[in-house]
């Protein structure tokens, strides 16, 4: 990685921390280099790109989809989950 690309990736990761968008422990610096190689580095593209990404998962409840609880009601109304073999 050049240096240009890693100081955007610096910005970025300190952008975040900064207004502290989010604390996900998934999000590692391959993560967030995702984000910028999709926008060419330019870090006015990545933050535009990664809010739509964050406002999108909000929006949709993303981050609640699947839940241990969710997975007991659908047993306890039934649904059979095949095994694998």
């Amino acid at each position: 990685m050049s240096e240009s690309q890693q100081k955007c990736l610096d910005d970025f990761k300190a952008w975040i921390v900064a207004k502290n968008v989010t604390e996900n422990p998934w999000h590692k610096d391959y993560f967030f280099l995702k984000f910028c190689r999709a926008r060419k580095f330019d870090l006015k593209k990545v933050i535009e790109m990664f809010n739509n990404y964050m406002n999108y998962r909000t929006e949709n409840d993303l981050d609640n989809i699947i839940t241990v609880s969710s997975i007991y009601n659908l047993i306890l109304i039934g649904l059979r989950f095949p095994a694998k073999g």
